[in-house]
């Protein structure tokens, strides 16, 4: 309970960026779709281009393959950009906060407290809490979303192969 307490916590840390922040998550699902649909495309070229002898076919999911991968790639980039300027944007903001209160706080504190410790808090861990929000998030996000469409391929192509895979990953 308190994990989830602490996620919803996190989360209010995307304020002034959410636009930014769904913009990036829509983003990762393309670039999931993109690459999942590339080998769609190449299995489309074997069945049906090649041993239908079908150049006009070729040329279609060739020019699909590079269309997905183009697609893919930009949408990528975009999200690497836009995740950069997020994750720089909340690190300023958590090191500001952690400034404003610790000038806040007593002399005391300053003596007793370890100063590595400090030092520790103010650069690595603050460094980690966007990286949980975006790259953590978002690539368990691609890699389900991978999952579940290849899954969906091996049903509706090979559903025995399914069968196979499953079956060695349960012993």
């Amino acid at each position: 309970m308190k994990r989830i307490k602490l996620l919803f916590e996190l989360f209010q840390l995307t304020k002034g960026h959410k636009k930014l922040y769904f913009f990036s998550f829509f983003l990762v699902i393309i670039s999931s779709l993109m690459r999942v649909l590339t080998p769609f495309f190449v299995l489309q070229i074997f069945d049906k281009a090649i041993t239908g002898l079908r150049f006009n076919s070729l040329i279609i999911y060739t020019s699909l393959i590079i269309i997905t991968t183009v697609i893919g790639s930009a949408s990528e980039i975009l999200y690497q950009r836009n995740i950069s300027k997020f994750n720089r944007d909340i690190i300023i903001k958590l090191r500001t906060d952690c400034y404003e209160h610790i000038a806040k706080l007593q002399g005391d504190f300053m003596t007793n407290y370890n100063s590595g410790e400090l030092f520790t808090t103010m650069y690595h861990d603050i460094e980690e809490i966007p990286s949980i929000l975006t790259t953590s998030l978002f690539n368990f996000i691609s890699n389900l979303i991978t999952v579940i469409g290849l899954v969906f391929f091996l049903i509706t192509l090979q559903y025995d192969l399914l069968i196979i895979l499953l079956a060695f990953q349960i012993i």
